[in-house]
């Protein structure tokens, strides 16, 4: 599944996470994670180096790539 927002996740999106509304960077893509039509997407936190993955539909689209 995308973003809330309905667009496909890339490398390199400024994202939104929904429920605590931190923000990202997209530094990795794995489309139809499993086959089962879930987007799964790792990010880099703005305030830190640790990296995150995620269901890409959890989270917002803010700029793109």
């Amino acid at each position: 599944m995308p973003y809330t927002s309905g667009e496909p996740p890339q490398v390199g999106d400024r994202v939104k996470r929904n429920d605590d509304g931190s923000f990202a960077t997209v530094i990795d893509v794995e489309l139809d994670h499993s086959g089962i039509g879930r987007d799964r997407i790792t990010v880099k936190w703005d305030l830190d180096e640790i990296s995150f993955t995620d269901q890409a539909e959890v989270w917002t689209l803010v700029r793109r790539a």
